[in-house]
């Protein structure tokens, strides 16, 4: 990912995992696992985050001209619910790929992973 691919990862990780701390490590290990998976892997996640950025403008749901990354937290969640629920599969499905992505990273932290250790 490049740099506003990285800034739209961690505004949707901030999204979708709230009370998190969300840290641009969590976009290096993304990057690390994009970089094991198949080029055409790492350039649909790229396009995907690319659509999901500019989708305010192309799809007009979010209540607001300006793109994900700058959208209320209001906005960010009317938008959030738009891909969920979206009418159409494939734009469903781009979204749980997204979030899969997000909170597959998150967790395989071991710092994170370690919260949920039992003694």
């Amino acid at each position: 990912m490049i740099g506003r691919e990285r800034l739209i990862f961690l505004r949707l990780a901030e999204v979708m995992l709230p009370g998190e701390k969300i840290t641009p490590d969590l976009a290096d290990r993304a990057d690390l696992w994009l970089s094991r998976s198949e080029g055409i892997v790492r350039l649909f996640v790229r396009f995907s985050l690319l659509l999901f950025e500019w989708g305010t403008f192309l799809f007009r749901t979010a209540g607001s001209v300006e793109h994900f990354c700058l959208l209320s937290q209001r906005g960010k969640a009317r938008y959030m619910r738009f891909w969920a629920h979206h009418k159409v599969a494939v734009m469903r499905q781009i979204f749980t790929m997204l979030r899969m992505l997000v909170v597959s990273v998150h967790y395989d932290d071991p710092r994170v992973n370690a919260r949920w250790a039992r003694p």
